[in-house]
């Protein structure tokens, strides 16, 4: 448990220097729109949606407990 908190700081801090070293502006074209948004809020709602999509594919896709497990429990 403790390891996966370390881990999840250290990802944490790399994405944030990530993020204050790309600060300039980019375009992005979608179909025929065209947007001009920094680079910095197009990484955080990037991380953002992915964090999302990882969360809802490991709750959809949760191993199944069998009925022994439940019974060693109690």
């Amino acid at each position: 448990m403790k390891t996966k908190i370390i881990l999840f700081m250290i990802i944490v801090v790399l994405f944030t220097i990530f993020i204050a070293q790309n600060t300039h502006p980019v375009n992005i074209n979608v179909f025929f729109w065209q947007f001009n948004v920094s680079s910095i809020i197009l990484i955080i709602l990037t991380g953002f949606v992915g964090v999302l999509i990882g969360l809802l594919l490991g709750s959809l896709f949760k191993p199944f407990r069998k009925d022994n497990d439940k019974e060693n429990i109690l």
